[in-house]
């Protein structure tokens, strides 16, 4: 378990090591303020338009084998991203970046929940709610030191560094184990399976539950235990 958690923090490097390197991506390729806000946001944008065909595609080709994809993605787009001489460039490479993140954090809580018992699964999923804040603040914390020395293509090597070291731990560690990979079921079309999905009324009804009552001043926001 501890694992999964770990790859799921070195995503979360993709994603706090941006704000800390765009002074230096501003002075190296000449960003302007909006294009600084599509580095921060396509990730983002990507997880809003392909969260939900990323998910029903692990549960055709495997979480653990989604999870190892995912992992690849983000080192082989930090390396094409440290090279690369343009904001646009860098900004497709983050688009790619963020389907890698998504592949690694949709795939791995369903891993966590078959290989722990089932009176410990609060418990995992608690810890496993913690990979953001502690991925994305080391990770921020790490690239502030670096900027005082380097630029932001030293960064981004040291953040495809991490993910190239756990693509190796995972593919030694999460070998083929029957518990992680699908039972062979029939599954419709990706597409007709998103439509059904939005239109059962399921997403509007957690909308709901988590809207907070008329005349209450606070939100409650799901997936914080890391507060």
């Amino acid at each position: 378990m501890a694992l999964l958690v770990g790859a799921g923090m070195v995503a979360a490097f993709h994603i706090g090591k941006v704000p800390p390197a765009l002074p230096s991506i501003r002075r190296d390729l000449g960003a302007s303020l909006s294009e600084a806000g599509w580095l921060l946001s396509v990730v983002n944008l990507i997880t809003a338009l392909g969260g939900m065909a990323i998910a029903l595609t692990a549960d055709r080709i495997g979480q653990r084998r989604l999870a190892i994809l995912g992992t690849a993605l983000c080192t082989l787009t930090s390396l094409l991203g440290a090279c690369v001489g343009t904001v646009s460039a860098l900004v497709a490479v983050r688009a790619l970046e963020g389907i890698g993140f998504i592949s690694v954090v949709v795939a791995l809580p369903p891993l966590i929940l078959r290989i722990v018992r089932a009176n410990e699964q609060r418990a995992a999923m608690t810890l496993w709610s913690c990979y953001m804040p502690a991925g994305a603040g080391a990770m921020m914390l790490i690239a502030a030191l670096l900027s005082w020395a380097t630029s932001w293509r030293t960064i981004w090597l040291v953040a495809a560094a991490a993910s190239a070291a756990m693509l190796v731990a995972l593919l030694l560690g999460a070998r083929r184990r029957r518990e992680l990979d699908p039972a062979p079921t029939q599954h419709l079309p990706v597409l007709i399976e998103m439509r059904d999905v939005a239109s059962s009324g399921g997403p509007m009804k957690v909308g709901r539950m988590n809207r907070p009552h008329r005349g209450t001043h606070h939100s409650t926001w799901p997936g914080t235990a890391c507060t």
